[in-house]
């Protein structure tokens, strides 16, 4: 992930957008989603933040979803931090 370029995390994050919580959930598909809160641009993290507001006590309890949190708050600035 972090020697794909700008085009292939586009076309790969657009696939995933959209099943983003599902994917937070599955074990390799979680590691899909901890690669973009570590390498992807800062409006792709924005719109996988959008989808953890209000849920980060849910994903922690969840097995997957820990390590999702884990590397979000890891990876990300902290005003992205502080308002999820």
């Amino acid at each position: 992930m972090q020697q794909a370029s700008e085009s292939e995390k586009a076309l790969i994050f657009s696939e995933i957008e959209s099943a983003a919580w599902d994917l937070m959930m599955q074990k390799f598909g979680s590691r899909v989603i901890q690669k973009f809160f570590e390498f992807g641009t800062a409006e792709q993290i924005q719109s996988l933040m959008q989808q953890l507001r209000g849920q980060v006590i849910k994903m922690s309890l969840h097995t997957f979803g820990c390590q999702v949190i884990q590397t979000a708050l890891a990876s990300i600035p902290l005003d992205m931090k502080v308002s999820c």
